[in-house]
């Protein structure tokens, strides 16, 4: 729900309004897949973040994210991140591919296996396209320790929304323009904090990949000073 608030703060607007937030039993794979084809009907000068939080699991060449009705946590179910990604780029019937603008952001075990997976192409991405992922293949995503958040808030989440508020200045290279990348490189710091002062419990290494690295994720409009 936080992420939510934080992404509208910053002038996002839900991609399906009558399910804004995916969690619980709502969270299932259909229903996931079902919105994120909604983004089939947006302009191509749009941006679609896609944000995950959740248990991941390996696959053979890919990583799956672990949604509710599953019995056990495991590789073979959920949603691939591939799949996810094509999902939202191929063409289906009468439906454009989305040519727009993907972020997709994982904060999960071994998320780093996603944004590295052999299952996707170049093609299935897309010309606009950045991962971000909480933690390398073999990393698990972990807790924050208070008093920096709730016992179950991770941290790389924890990360992520204070740059996008009250640490925007800090992640911000100056220009007024928070980049994916700059919020990534926020994220990897703070957590290397978090491990120094004993706030993490092991080491977390944000993975990034993007073809579009002038793409942003928020602007101050106060502090803009060069605007194409």
């Amino acid at each position: 729900l936080r992420v939510v608030e934080a992404l509208k703060g910053n002038g996002y607007v839900p991609l399906d309004e009558k399910h804004p937030l995916l969690t619980g039993l709502q969270a299932t794979a259909s229903l996931i897949m079902a919105t994120v084809e909604k983004a089939k009907d947006l302009e191509e000068d749009s941006t679609l973040v896609v944000y995950y939080s959740g248990h991941g699991a390996v696959g053979a060449k890919d990583l799956w994210l672990q949604t509710a009705g599953q019995i056990t946590v495991g590789g073979g179910q959920g949603v691939k991140v591939s799949d996810l990604i094509v999902q939202i780029r191929r063409t289906q019937q009468d439906k454009s591919a989305f040519e727009g603008e993907l972020v997709l952001i994982i904060d999960a075990c071994f998320s780093g296996k996603g944004i590295l997976s052999q299952a996707l192409t170049l093609a299935d991405m897309g010309r606009l396209s950045t991962f971000i992922a909480s933690s390398d293949k073999v990393e698990e995503s972990l807790p924050i320790s208070p008093p920096y958040g709730s016992p179950k808030m991770s941290a790389f989440t924890y990360s992520i929304l204070h740059s996008l508020g009250l640490g925007f200045k800090e992640a911000d290279d100056g220009d007024g323009i928070l980049r994916w990348e700059e919020l990534l490189l926020s994220a990897r710091s703070q957590l290397r904090r978090f491990k120094e002062d004993g706030s993490l419990l092991k080491s977390m290494e944000p993975q990034f990949l993007t073809n579009h690295p002038l793409g942003y994720a928020s602007y101050s409009r106060n502090d803009v000073r060069v605007w194409n």
